[in-house]
């Protein structure tokens, strides 16, 4: 047992080491980003997986959120790349807030939202088996399937997330459950009524 917990401090200790500094996000070994910004009407969420081996130029639409796709690439120096663009008419429409509440693949609570579960939609598209949108009054989050047995059974990691120098949510590594599955990245980023003032304001200045 000793052993064990000695191994999860050592990796948790290895994730946070790179996310000490102030206004600086966590950096997932493997993986750049999840980076988040504004373009139009859209949000976009945007990750290379690099040790994910990727050739091809796909695009899906995402359940429920009608205006919304992901698009699947190569990455410029090789892996996945990963991106969302999330319309706001979707984000902001209460339709989807009443999707079937989710907590994290395999049933694990939600960090930081309260009762565990949001509003979700789930879904899979080539190289990711179990991706999940959620969306909540205060909350809007997309949950990666990533292998990060590294970190330890059971072990989720949540530390905040910055757009520039604002905080704007949480990233959480998830590491596998009690059967060795379900890890993860999960980015939770705020939609609380300060929050969506501001896309507002930044969608007019555009």
């Amino acid at each position: 047992m000793r052993k064990v917990l000695n191994t999860i401090t050592i990796a948790a200790m290895a994730f946070f080491m790179t996310s000490c500094l102030k206004n600086s996000n966590l950096e997932i070994d493997g993986v750049k980003g999840p980076t988040v910004k504004l373009e139009g009407d859209y949000i976009k969420v945007d990750a290379l997986f690099e040790n994910i081996i990727f050739e091809g130029d796909l695009y899906y639409s995402i359940p429920n959120f009608p205006e919304s796709t992901v698009h699947l690439s190569s990455g410029s120096e090789g892996g996945l790349q990963l991106d969302f663009d999330i319309a706001l008419n979707d984000v902001f429409n209460g339709n989807v807030k009443k999707l079937p509440p989710q907590s994290l693949p395999g049933g694990r609570a939600l960090p930081g939202v309260s009762g565990g579960r949001l509003p979700a939609a789930a879904f899979s598209v080539e190289k990711f088996d179990g991706v999940v949108f959620y969306v909540g009054n205060d909350f809007f989050g997309i949950f990666y399937p990533y292998d990060l047995e590294s970190i330890g059974q059971g072990t989720i990691i949540t530390t905040r997330y910055y757009i520039g120098n604002r905080k704007s949510g949480t990233l959480s590594v998830v590491g596998p459950d009690e059967n060795m599955e379900n890890d993860g990245v999960l980015l939770m980023l705020n939609l609380d009524n300060k929050t969506k003032r501001l896309i507002k304001r930044m969608q007019k200045l555009q």
